[in-house]
């Protein structure tokens, strides 16, 4: 019965020892594996990079980005324009005077921020 146990005990140490190394050769494993990977990631920038910038790519997103802004600024100025209250009676007398649309009276009083006098003088070009 001893024979047995000792025989059991034996065979449990050789499993424990089997796992330890396979847990050693597993870390290697891995950083080995992780190591390739960033040679591999590393390879692949270069590459695809090749150490130099597309210029049409990079003109074009400069272009969509300032489009951006541009239209951006017009919307809040265009937002600010319509908190202008605009009277009828300056409205009317900007479109007889200069013969002009409702709109274009409309848009000059509205530039000027609703003030007669600054929109005549703006619509003559003073």
């Amino acid at each position: 019965m001893m024979a047995k146990e000792d025989e059991a005990v034996a065979n449990e140490v050789e499993t424990q020892e089997q796992a330890d190394a396979d847990n050693v050769e597993e870390e290697k494993g891995h950083q080995g594996q992780a190591k390739k990977d960033m040679e591999a990631v590393t390879g692949y920038v270069d590459e695809s990079m090749g150490g130099a910038v597309d210029q049409n790519k990079l003109d074009k997103a400069l272009n969509l980005v300032q489009a951006a802004k541009v239209k951006a600024a017009k919307t809040a100025r265009e937002l600010e324009m319509d908190k202008v209250v605009v009277q009828k009676p300056d409205l009317e007398l900007i479109m007889k005077e200069f013969e002009i649309t409702k709109a274009q009276a409309d848009k000059a009083l509205r530039v000027n921020n609703g003030d007669l006098a600054a929109t005549m003088r703006h619509l003559v070009g003073i």
